[in-house]
């Protein structure tokens, strides 16, 4: 036995030398070993974990893809081919109406503002199917800054509101999807004029 080893026998064993008094966690500081072997297999599992992570690993927009397809699943897994919303689009803009918008079977077949039928041409830049909403949520540049709520019973982005140019003053908008309920399928399909 070495000379630390002989001093430090009796610390190991509990033993109070006189005057002092040996706490348990203070035997414990002397079995380094042990510690040790505590301490690399602590570090080797918080390795392990970090890089068992592929979130951390993505880039902002392939968690925000990844998001994106893992709402769109459950989306696809409600399997609703007919429904209704209503959609605005929100801007510094005079008046923003809202459009309510019924799809039968994939194909919108009607789009009203305050229950009467609109042209075509003032609804073209607008969503008008939870599918357009995906595509909408999908290509946003990473470079601008935004943010997608999502239908917590239907999977769909319910809100995507986009400021494309950050710090800039007045550029923001916001798409909602609101008021969302499915229709019973119907074999007779007319499109929207």
């Amino acid at each position: 036995m070495t000379e630390l080893g002989r001093a430090l026998s009796p610390l190991r064993r509990g033993i109070r030398r006189p005057g002092r008094a040996v706490h348990r966690s203070a035997r414990a500081m002397f079995r380094p070993r042990q510690g040790a072997s505590r301490l690399v297999l602590l570090l080797t599992l918080v390795a392990a974990g970090c890089s068992a992570l592929p979130i951390g690993s993505l880039t902002p927009q392939e968690q925000q893809l990844r998001l994106i397809g893992d709402q769109q699943r459950i989306w696809n897994a409600k399997n609703v081919a007919s429904y209704q919303l209503s959609v605005t689009r929100t801007c510094f803009c005079p008046s923003v109406p809202t459009y309510r918008i019924t799809v039968r079977a994939g194909v919108v077949t009607e789009v009203t503002k305050d229950r009467q039928p609109v042209d075509p041409a003032e609804v073209a830049s607008l969503p008008k199917t939870v599918p357009e909403l995906f595509a909408i949520a999908a290509g946003l540049p990473p470079d601008q800054a935004f943010d997608i709520a999502w239908d917590p019973d239907w999977g769909f982005p319910n809100r995507i509101d986009v400021d494309p140019i950050p710090n800039a003053v007045d550029d923001e908008y916001t798409i909602a999807a609101v008021g969302f309920t499915p229709l019973p399928e119907d074999a007779s399909v007319s499109p929207a004029s």
